[in-house]
């Protein structure tokens, strides 16, 4: 008797347990897949340029730049296609 109620009562957790889980992911796979991300960016490489020329005359152009919303620096280490 004992035995039975702690067999039901497990199936029952597992089964909870397993809902639970379905319908927590449930939407993970739209939002994965089907929201895409629009980014505009726009990136050079220039290994014989120094940082304070960098600086210097892209602070400029970005200053004149009406349409930019948002500058943020990017640093990259390495990058390989």
């Amino acid at each position: 008797m004992l035995m039975t109620i702690f067999g039901v009562a497990g199936c029952l957790t597992l089964m909870f347990i397993g809902f639970g889980i379905r319908y927590g992911v449930i939407n993970i796979s739209n939002e994965q897949f089907k929201v895409i991300n629009k980014v505009d960016i726009a990136t050079t490489y220039n290994p014989y340029i120094d940082s304070v020329s960098v600086e210097k005359n892209y602070k400029k152009r970005l200053a004149r730049t009406r349409m930019l919303k948002l500058i943020q620096k990017v640093n990259i280490q390495l990058a390989t296609f």
